[in-house]
């Protein structure tokens, strides 16, 4: 027999790189501030060099987070034995900023790392309500729009991933009422627009936009007017007719207005119910009540003469007139009395002089310039005295003219006073230019008489742009994007008296496109689409009122409109979100080898970024393809789809071998990226040892193959073992883990019979199948059948690992003739007892160890005489 090998056969050695610290680092770099949790945090063990390695034992590591304002993180993690790595959760709040994360455990130098989160972008969040106009003033025709905008965490456009239900509502219906509840926010849009309208009560409405899952929008909406103070009342005509058989009518009108306290016209809030009362009910019997409609300026009430003065010569009865509600200041008017002066054409002309004249009562006086009928004026019938008078000849046919038909007209410029009558009224109708003219009545044979009339309201003086919203999606479409508002000196809302031309110009053509608008007449505002184009960027946008629009738009009130300043604002576009990838991958893009991370979390953070490089959320489900430059390192094509409304997702990262290779990583419409990565070699040892290295044929030899990972031994790792020829019976002896080489195995392998032995031998490449014991140790023992050179190979697959071959050659040789001889008439018990122990060296880098083989012989019967035997090892 041979002897023993004194040195055992190494191969397949690595060096082994101890752990001594930790590694933090985040995937991906940023992460948004919305108050949710993200498994982001790394935690990496390194050796001394600072490369990843593999933890020899479950390593418990300690985490803190510096500024918990800005996200906290799990207390603690374990990076289990075999791994490299851990991965804890943060949880983010809506503060962004920087927190230091720090990584602590017993024997390991502490990392720390800090973690970014920023305001993500992309993903519709906010819902914006926008009123155009936000101030009008308090009419009847008072109307606007309220624009509904979706944008996400940093107010940039961000449009609906689904038809999106939104509520409205006013906080004050009196004064702000919205014409509909409920809209919807369709799909793929992000603005939408409804209407709202405005009362006659002065005040202001907070509307709301509230829809689920999104932060709620409001906007305030200004109604101006001055409240009702004070009640004015007029007598049409001041001066009136008594009864008599010449006189048809002996009825005269009360105008009641509402006034502020600086006397200008105000509307009613609501029905205001006014108290008449007649200081001689016995000369003039007055309506007890007239109400001023909602919305109106005034109303008007009637009285009747009932007798006149019997003094001779006849004087007038003044009677006054008071009129009062609560809450308003009360008026007063004045009426006389008189008995008819009866008159005619031919009475009123004597030679070239005529006798009669008539009189104009307006009222009220002013009235609003909103383009509504006010009965207002009377004409009537005096004698030169100014006493009242009535033609009972027939009626007398008067033309009244407004000398400024811009600030108002009649319904008729020719009408009759009746016969037997003193008076008739007429109607008034302002326009939206506020100003005065000049009405003059006449008539055949009577003297004309003239008065003014005012309208009532402001002045435009300048037209302002302002964006609706800041911010358009760089998308080539057509957006309401501009409000162009009509105000006066003051900053108030003025009405427009005809169409005003407005020139607009944009510096960025490219960036917004602008058309001419028009404000048009009886508006206070207009809003104007602009077209964005497909590059982001802002531009800013001119309005000009040109001075021939000017004359034409105000020509009656060229004194107070010398010109409107020219306004500008600014607008933006973005392209929207995201725009581009990017990759991250922790420790400087290298990590530890595997074939598979099935225990192991995945390493590829793949992010969505915006055009300003902030994390974009993904408005539709984006398929993300991964490609690799280095086909040995990474053969396959990978993909992962980031999901509505997230921002990165990671994917596991399996390699075929160790090596360095390019990820690229690409979808349609955003830019691509790429990252290196490098994949690094477990630090493994194994190792195979045993012997004899020569032997004769009738002799075995015992090799054992020993797996440890990072210093520590490899259990259950498969083991294929192979002989060249011969045969393989493989078994686990325990051995201790020391240097000593006296401890004995208490495992018993048993062979088969020589013709299993034999069919495994014939084989050649069929494989016997082991695994690693608790100490990493595989053995087998070779069994020859011939002279030669032989190699046993042991194929090595340890989980996730790259596969290794282990390599040992046994010479066989024949033996001499007299030990042949020998062998020949002794008995296998004498062979095995005349060497009964066989110690053999195993074990490797995880624990070097000996183990003294025992070799026992049972005879059986042959069927030829041939001894089988059965190999027990303790």
């Amino acid at each position: 027999m041979g002897a023993l090998p004194i040195s055992p056969t190494r191969a397949a050695a690595t060096q082994t790189l101890v752990p001594t610290g930790l590694s933090l680092s985040t995937i991906p770099p940023e992460l948004p501030a919305d108050n949710n949790t993200y498994p982001a945090v790394v935690v990496t063990v390194i050796d001394i060099a600072g490369a990843p390695t593999v933890a020899e034992s479950d390593i418990y590591v300690s985490l803190t987070s510096s500024e918990e304002y800005v996200g906290t993180i799990n207390s603690s993690v374990t990076i289990p034995a075999g791994q490299t790595y851990a991965i804890a959760n943060f949880t983010t709040t809506h503060t962004a900023g920087v927190t230091q994360v720090t990584a602590t455990a017993t024997g390991f130098a502490a990392a720390s790392t800090g973690v970014t989160t920023v305001v993500a972008v992309g993903y519709p969040t906010h819902l914006v309500i926008t009123a155009v106009p936000n101030t009008v003033t308090a009419s009847e025709a008072s109307t606007g729009h309220l624009f509904l905008e979706l944008e996400d965490d940093v107010g940039l456009p961000a449009k609906a991933i689904a038809d999106i239900p939104v509520s409205l509502y006013s906080s004050n219906t009196n004064v702000v009422n919205v014409t509909s509840a409920t809209t919807v926010m369709k799909q793929g849009g992000y603005f939408e627009e409804i209407n709202y309208t405005s009362g006659f009560v002065p005040g202001s409405a907070i509307v709301t936009a509230s829809a689920t899952g999104f932060a709620s929008g409001l906007t305030t909406i200004s109604v101006l007017g001055s409240p009702p103070l004070a009640l004015k009342l007029q007598a049409q005509p001041d001066v009136m007719v008594a009864c008599s058989s010449n006189v048809t009518s002996c009825q005269g009108r009360l105008v009641v207005a509402l006034t502020d306290l600086s006397g200008n016209p105000t509307l009613a809030t609501r029905n205001i119910q006014v108290q008449i009362r007649s200081s001689d009910l016995a000369v003039v019997n007055a309506s007890e009540t007239t109400t001023i409609g909602e919305g109106n300026i005034s109303a008007i009430a009637t009285f009747t003469v009932v007798a006149t003065s019997q003094a001779n010569p006849p004087a007038p009865d003044q009677v006054t007139i008071t009129a009062s509600s609560p809450g308003l200041e009360s008026s007063s008017a004045i009426i006389e009395i008189f008995n008819p002066i009866i008159i005619s054409p031919s009475i009123c002309t004597a030679g070239s002089q005529s006798l009669c004249q008539l009189a104009i009562f307006a009222g009220p006086n002013p009235v609003l310039a909103d383009h509504r009928s006010y009965s207002s004026v009377v004409v009537s019938l005096q004698d030169p005295q100014g006493s009242p008078a009535v033609n009972d000849t027939g009626p007398t046919e008067v033309t009244l003219t407004s000398s400024v038909t811009g600030v108002g007209n009649f319904t008729s410029i020719t009408f009759d006073i009746p016969e037997g009558q003193n008076w008739a009224a007429i109607t008034f109708t302002s326009t939206y230019q506020v100003g005065i003219t000049t009405l003059t009545a006449s008539a055949q044979n009577i003297l004309p008489t003239q008065t003014s009339l005012a309208t009532y309201g402001s002045i435009p003086s300048q037209v302002v742009v302002s964006p609706i919203t800041a911010t358009l999606p760089a998308d080539g479409a057509t957006h309401a994007a501009l409000e162009l508002s009509l105000e006066d000196a003051f900053g108030s809302p003025a009405i427009a008296a005809s169409d005003i031309p407005v020139n607009l110009t944009s510096s960025q053509a490219g960036i917004v496109s602008v058309s001419n608008a028009v404000i048009p007449a009886g508006q206070t505002f207009a809003v104007v689409n602009v077209t964005a184009g497909i590059l982001q960027g802002t531009a800013n946008v001119t309005a000009l009122v040109s001075s021939a629009a000017l004359v034409s738009s105000n020509a009656l009130l060229n004194s107070t409109t010398s010109g409107y300043a020219t306004s500008s604002t600014n607008l933006s576009t973005v392209i929207p979100a995201p725009s581009s990838i990017t990759a991250t991958i922790p420790d400087g893009n290298t990590i530890m080898f595997s074939r598979s991370i099935t225990n192991e979390p995945s390493l590829l953070a793949v992010q969505l970024e915006s055009s300003t490089n902030v994390p974009a959320r993904a408005r539709t489900p984006v398929n993300i393809t991964i490609t690799s430059s280095n086909s040995t390192v990474i053969s396959k094509v990978l993909s992962v789809t980031i999901g509505v409304g997230q921002d990165y997702a990671v994917i596991p990262l399996a390699a075929n071998v160790p090596g360095r290779t390019t990820l690229t990583l690409t979808t349609p419409g955003l830019a691509t990226t790429s990252i290196p990565v490098t994949f690094l070699s477990y630090p493994s040892v194994e190792t195979i040892t045993g012997g004899p290295a020569t032997i004769f044929t009738n002799e075995t030899a015992v090799i054992s193959v020993n797996l440890a990972l990072d210093g520590s031994p490899l259990s259950g790792a498969p083991v294929d073992w192979r002989a060249s020829s011969g045969g393989l019976v493989v078994g686990t002896p325990h051995a201790s883990n020391t240097s000593a080489s006296t401890t004995a195995s208490a495992s018993t392998v048993t062979t088969a019979s020589k013709s299993t032995k034999s069919t495994a031998a014939s084989a050649g490449t069929a494989a016997i199948n082991d695994t690693t014991d608790k100490l990493g140790n595989s053995i087998a023992i070779f069994h020859p059948t011939k002279a030669g050179s032989v190699l046993i190979t042991a194929y090595v697959t340890p989980g996730g690992l790259l596969a290794k071959t282990l390599n040992f050659t046994v010479q066989v040789t024949t033996p001499p003739p007299a030990v042949a001889a020998t062998k020949a008439k002794a008995s296998m018990v004498q062979q095995l007892t005349s060497f009964p122990l066989l110690l053999v060296p195993i074990g490797g880098a995880g624990g070097a160890g000996a183990a003294v083989f025992l070799v026992r012989k049972r005879r059986a019967g042959g069927a030829k005489g041939e001894e089988d035997f059965d190999t027990s090892f303790e």
